[in-house]
């Protein structure tokens, strides 16, 4: 593990205008629906609260308000979501713009991105993710090659993977 502390730099605002770039330009095309499991369907517009799972390879979602529990069970998913009481990403490729409080936030999978602002309890059990956060409450790792940024809360984490990077930046 290597944790390293330092104060936020043009590489850690570039970095997180890149995935921002990316959602932004995913997003843009972003008409109709994407079918989730469950007894919803889930569409763009207000979460009001509600859970449920993207099963749909591709899907791109843009999602108001608090949503209940998220799992994401598909590959190359794009989501702008405002709030979550949890998000579990199980597919690959997956990209998550976090607006607001992520209560907890479960990392699987293989070359994930998650851009978010306030998360609580963060677990990434996944491979090459990457994990941008104002604040991390908690922090568990124990995938391989995993890249965590973050500016405050939890000053270290458990890292039990290998070649997995760790920047706190002390705020």
């Amino acid at each position: 593990m290597a944790l390293a502390r330092h104060t936020p730099s043009s590489a850690r605002r570039t970095a997180r205008a890149v995935v921002m770039l990316g959602v932004a330009t995913s997003l843009a095309g972003c008409v109709g629906y994407a079918p989730g499991t469950g007894s919803l369907e889930v569409t763009n517009g207000p979460c009001s609260g509600r859970s449920f799972t993207v099963s749909e390879d591709g899907a791109q979602l843009a999602l108001d308000g608090e949503c209940g529990d998220v799992v994401i069970d598909a590959d190359d998913v794009t989501i702008n979501l405002d709030a979550a009481t949890s998000l579990v990403i199980d597919g690959s490729d997956v990209t998550v713009l976090a607006n607001r409080r992520v209560e907890t936030l479960t990392v699987n999978g293989e070359g994930n991105k998650v851009n978010g602002s306030e998360m609580g309890t963060v677990n990434v059990d996944g491979t090459r993710g990457t994990v941008i956060a104002t604040v991390i409450e908690t922090l568990t790792v124990s995938g391989d090659d995993n890249t965590v940024n973050w500016d405050s809360g939890a000053q270290g984490g458990s890292d039990t993977g290998n070649g997995n990077t760790l920047i706190y930046n002390g705020g």
